[in-house]
């Protein structure tokens, strides 16, 4: 049987984190100057402002943005009370349900198959019906990864009349939300965005990390190369080393430790082997608490920061095992 071809946006169809669920919904206002139409189901963000009531602000979400959620309903409009939609240039109240944890139904836009499922992917807006006033986004299947987008796709919905092939309907999550780790342009968080670190101590530096975690491969470190490589692409590294022969190992290359990618970087250094130790001292790219060695065997940790200021790697802590 032939799938149906009529996208709906993101309906709302429950939690992640509850059985019986009940939508969470908050007040928001979308002002006279936005000249986009809006739907229900569609994806909406923040601007980072608010009325003078203190209403937050939003506007229609597009692909690659951070969502604040979809919207439920709209307050009644005064002069047209049938319309289902918000139209373009009019200030309308926004019901928004804008749970980080809300379970969504889509519709693809092209052909699922079996890999598809638990994939990364954007969504595609494509305006809406004004009669209806239902959002026409949907899935966009093309582009599916393995990495970081707006959406993750968690499972076909199960129900007659849906089948993988073209236009399936999908359960969804917001993956890129504002409430989470989406949050676009807060200071206090380390993680700006989804794939993008702000730097705690720079206002606006950036990078963009494959992923927020890299554990790395047992290192064999040799005296005169030092601990690297270190990621540069990631918010903290975790790399386990034992010296490359037995006895300890007092490093002579400079850096001892290859540098970071940028400031705020964190560094977890884990010795494997009581036999084969690893010894960091104080200069040459590290900077120890109060100047102190730190020797490396199994299990005892060495943690650290990097400082673009300073060139070097910083104590936060240590443990002696």
């Amino acid at each position: 049987m032939t799938n149906t071809n009529n996208p709906f946006g993101g309906k709302a169809t429950g939690n992640l984190n509850s059985a019986a669920y009940e939508l969470k919904i908050n007040k928001y206002v979308v002002p006279t100057s936005d000249a986009t139409p809006l739907y229900l189901n569609d994806f909406v963000k923040t601007v980072e402002t608010a009325t003078e009531r203190g209403i937050p602000i939003c506007t229609k979400a597009a692909a690659g943005n951070a969502c604040r959620g979809v919207v439920i309903g709209f307050e009644a409009d005064r002069i047209d009370e049938d319309i289902t939609y918000r139209k373009a240039n009019e200030e309308r109240v926004v019901f928004v349900c804008d749970d980080p944890y809300i379970a969504l139904e889509m519709q693809v836009n092209g052909t699922l198959s079996t890999t598809d499922i638990g994939k990364y992917v954007n969504f595609v807006t494509n305006g809406g019906d004004n009669v209806t006033g239902l959002s026409k986004t949907q899935v966009d299947l093309t582009s599916v990864s393995i990495t970081s987008r707006q959406l993750k796709i968690i499972s076909i919905v199960d129900r007659e009349r849906n089948e993988l092939g073209d236009y399936s309907k999908v359960n969804v999550v917001i993956h890129d939300h504002e409430l989470q780790h989406g949050v676009t342009n807060s200071e206090e968080n380390l993680w700006k965005r989804a794939g993008t670190v702000l730097s705690p101590f720079n206002s606006g530096d950036t990078v963009t990390p494959t992923v927020v975690q890299k554990v790395k491969t047992l290192l064999n470190v040799v005296a005169a190369t030092g601990i690297t490589p270190v990621s540069t692409a990631h918010c903290h590294v975790i790399t386990p080393i034992q010296s490359s022969t037995a006895g300890d190992l007092n490093i002579t290359a400079i850096p001892q430790i290859a540098a970071g990618g940028f400031t705020g970087q964190l560094l977890t250094v884990i010795g494997q082997d009581d036999t084969k130790t690893v010894t960091l001292d104080d200069g040459d790219g590290l900077k120890t608490d109060n100047g102190l060695s730190m020797t490396l065997g199994l299990d005892d940790i060495w943690h650290a920061m990097w400082s673009a200021t300073s060139s070097a790697w910083v104590e936060v802590s240590r443990v002696d095992n």
